[in-house]
This record gives C-alpha cells, structure tokens and sequence, in this order.
C-alpha cells in the first residue's frame, strides 16, 4: 500500500529528528539551537565531522544545529533573527563558513571551510512519464549483467543490502541511465541517487528510472527522499517534473 501524505511527512521528519538528535515534530517555530554532545559527537564521527554546523528549515519550523566549539560563537550571530529563505543564502553561508574556520580546529578541514544549500524534495504519487522509444525499465538484482554505456560509472551502492534497490534504463542493448537508493535509512526513508550517461542525457532516460524507482519505494511503503543542490537546475527540474514537491531546505557547513 502506498504511504499517505500525513504518513510520509512523519516519516522524513522522524528521519530528520534522528539526524540533527531533536524533536522536530515538537520544535517551536524560532530557532532552538541543538548542541550535540562531545560523547556523541566522539561516537559517530560521521555526525561530527562532515557536518558541524546545519541549519534545517521545515515549513516554519527551523532548528539549528552545531558541534559544541562553535555552538558559542553562533548564539550572537542567530539570536533573535527568524531564519528565510532569504537568509539562508551565500552572504550569510560565507560568515558560517568563517565562524568555523575561527572556532574548529584546522586539522578538521585542511582546505578550509564551504557551505551549501541543499533542497529536500519527497513525493506521494508520482506521475507516469512516456517511455522513450527503444527503452526498457529493468531491475539490474533480477538479470544477469550487463554492458554499461560510456561514462557510466558503476552502482556505488551494494544492492540488496539493507533493502537497496536499483531501476536501470536498458536501450540498445546498454544500461545508460541508473536511479538507486544511496540507503533505506530509519523510518523507512530512502534516500535516492541517480546517475545517467553524457551522451544519453536530457533525452527522457533520466526521468524514466527515477519514476519508476520511486514507484517502487512507494509501492513498499518506504519514503522516496530526493536532495539536489539548490542551484542545479536540471536535478530540480527532473524532480519537480517527476512529482516530488519541496520539503525542506538545508545550509550546512563542510569541509571543502
């Protein structure tokens, strides 16, 4: 059964709650600062390091969260301003980049510090797209291997591993376009990657695997979670033009 509207919004947002370790679904509209524990922050690493700083906007609810170094220095900079979408822009990314720099050890990024502004897309009932002639959806567990176009580069992800799956886009004879979940975290969210040919692109091959593959999570009752950079916008395109429809927006903080 697919999931509902009400059901797939409380599942992202439990996803999002474990990931910045708070209540979103009870967090006031403002701007409550999260500071992770050291001991958590020594405990997943991945938590810690790629990501000290991160600020989460849904709907009207925000939270910020930020490693203990530099939780400090960021109090004055965000109190008592209400978080936009017009804030969350290079200006004010740039001086959260600086304040990390300042607070956190070099040693923690070499290179320095960068923001980016990804947006969180999700879908409930995706829309059919036409097939492109000559191309088939097929799913890659189920058949034997097969050639790979040029520049296509391998599954990064192990498929069938915690429940990962993959739909491949087979025309003459090659696979030119994969969508695949990067994992099915907690709260049955899958967190989708897609990746199609140079020479293949911007022909429908793209939008036919990534349709079908979120048909397929939604079909198991999982979450389809889609995140692109808010200024690539041809991944915002294939998204909106899928179905899925904007849940949150992100600035965060990592090393370059």
């Amino acid at each position: 059964m697919p999931v509902d509207k009400r059901t797939l919004a409380a599942n992202l947002v439990g996803y999002m709650s474990r990931f910045l370790g708070c209540d979103l679904s009870c967090a006031p509209v403002g701007i409550p600062l999260i500071v992770p524990s050291k001991r958590r922050c020594r405990r997943e690493p991945s938590y810690a390091r790629p990501f000290p700083l991160v600020i989460l906007v849904i709907g009207k609810r925000c939270v910020v969260s930020a490693r203990p170094e530099i939780a400090d220095a960021l109090r004055p900079l965000l109190g008592g301003r209400k978080i936009s979408a017009r804030l969350l822009g290079p200006a004010f990314g740039k001086r959260l980049a600086d304040v990390c720099r300042e607070c956190l050890p070099k040693r923690l990024a070499p290179g320095g510090w960068r923001f980016s502004r990804p947006l969180v897309f999700t879908c409930s009932r995706p829309r059919r797209v036409p097939a492109v002639p000559g191309a088939i959806v097929i799913d890659p567990a189920s058949t034997p291997p097969l050639p790979r176009a040029r520049g296509l580069r391998p599954t990064p992800v192990r498929l069938g591993a915690n429940g990962q799956i993959s739909r491949c886009v087979l025309y003459r004879g090659k696979i030119v376009a994969e969508c695949y979940t990067i994992c099915v975290r907690d709260n049955n969210v899958g967190s989708i990657g897609i990746e199609t040919a140079p020479g293949f692109r911007r022909r429908g091959f793209g939008k036919m695997c990534l349709s079908a593959l979120t048909r397929c999570l939604i079909d198991n009752a999982r979450v389809p979670e889609y995140t692109t950079a808010y200024d690539n916008l041809a991944s915002v395109k294939l998204a909106t033009s899928i179905g899925y429809r904007l849940f949150a927006r992100m600035l965060r903080v990592q090393p370059r």
